[in-house]
């Protein structure tokens, strides 16, 4: 909950929209303090850091104009529950995750009744694919990052063993067309739907890179939707809520496939979002989570 300013013009209209949050922030010399209603703290700058608190500074102000200006109050809310991180309670298997996530697979597993095969082709760390019904199977667990995928095999091996890992890009995997009975794209994203237990983020994350990742989840999709058999089901989900990654890569999807059938997502706990559902973080004290599914037509 460390919000640094520097006496520059824009943290003035940061300080007065902070306010409206509960954070005030003081300034004396080289000594900012700033107190929420949880937290106080003091930062001591020195010349070297101005460069990055001025970063840091123009970070808070763009992700805070798009959460309100997306969202109005709502935006504001949201960044304000994501100071307190969610806790969830393990799965049943003991497996912890978090509820947004588990309310995701519950979308999967609906709109499959049937089962059959399935592929998660962004899987690591592994916790959707290991919380799936069990009428799906087999079940490929597919990951780029050879680092990543050793953390998923453990995972798989620990709550879900029958499990294949497969470690190739996602955007052009190795698996046959028309394939899968369903395939979901749990896709890189920008993560600000997440901030309550990803601080960092905040830092990480830019404008640019939005722009960068829309690119990506659109080939994922694309991809997916290659290994559909008919009548399977594709998911989009990412613990994000910005409109490029929740709105405009959903909808160039439809215009790209027109045999790709939109299957809403309207039931509880998610709020209807364009042809998907929608959790903003002070819904719930979850992460911020869109999901969307198409089904492949006969």
């Amino acid at each position: 909950n460390i919000l640094p300013v520097e006496d520059v013009d824009v943290s003035k209209e940061l300080e007065r929209e902070f306010r409206k949050s509960g954070i005030f922030v003081y300034k004396n010399s080289n000594v900012i303090k700033i107190e929420s209603l949880k937290t106080k703290v003091k930062v001591h700058l020195s010349k070297k850091d101005k460069v990055r608190i001025l970063e840091a500074d123009y970070a808070l102000f763009w992700i805070w104009n798009l959460f309100v200006g997306a969202w109005g109050e709502e935006g504001r809310e949201s960044l304000i529950a994501m100071n307190t991180p969610e806790r969830p309670e393990p799965r049943a298997d003991g497996y912890v995750q978090g509820q947004a996530s588990q309310w995701v697979v519950e979308v999967i597993d609906a709109a499959g009744d049937n089962g059959g095969q399935f592929i998660d082709l962004c899987a690591a760390p592994g916790g959707k694919t290991t919380a799936l019904g069990a009428h799906w199977s087999p079940v490929f667990a597919n990951e780029v990052d050879p680092a990543r995928a050793r953390v998923l095999r453990e995972v798989v091996q620990k709550y879900r063993p029958a499990t294949q890992v497969v470690v190739s890009d996602g955007s052009e995997s190795p698996f046959r067309n028309d394939c899968a009975d369903a395939v979901l794209v749990d896709a890189p994203c920008s993560g600000l739907g997440a901030l309550g237990r990803r601080s960092d983020a905040r830092w990480q994350i830019s404008e640019q890179a939005i722009k960068r990742l829309v690119g990506i989840q659109a080939t994922l999709l694309d991809e997916a939707f290659r290994l559909l058999r008919p009548g399977g089901v594709l998911t989009y989900s990412v613990c994000t809520v910005t409109p490029e990654e929740t709105v405009q890569v959903p909808l160039e999807f439809d215009v790209r496939h027109e045999n790709a059938e939109i299957i809403p997502v309207t039931q509880p706990p998610w709020r209807e979002h364009h042809q998907g559902g929608l959790v903003l973080p002070h819904d719930h004290g979850t992460d911020g989570m869109a999901v969307f599914q198409w089904r492949r037509r006969e």
